[in-house]
């Protein structure tokens, strides 16, 4: 067996050579962020409509209790 060497890390391209730069990207005119603040405030400025909610529903207590033996007692006596 040989001995290890250690690898020497080099430049892969010319020294010289320069980055090609991308074309900077055209603005579309959407202002994205415009938009969702927008919508936010418009979300937070609305209140709750309590008089269109309708009336409160009642709370059924014999169908929590269907699966029960306790209450399956209490119905045959």
């Amino acid at each position: 067996m040989g001995k290890a060497l250690a690898r020497q890390i080099r430049r892969h391209t010319h020294p010289a050579a320069r980055p090609e730069a991308p074309p900077p990207p055209k603005p579309s005119g959407i202002d994205y962020l415009g938009l969702v603040a927008a919508r936010v405030a418009a979300e937070a400025a609305r209140r709750i409509a309590y008089a269109e909610m309708g009336p409160p529903v009642p709370h059924n207590t014999t169908d929590d209790n269907a699966g029960s033996d306790e209450s399956n007692k209490e119905v045959e006596r």
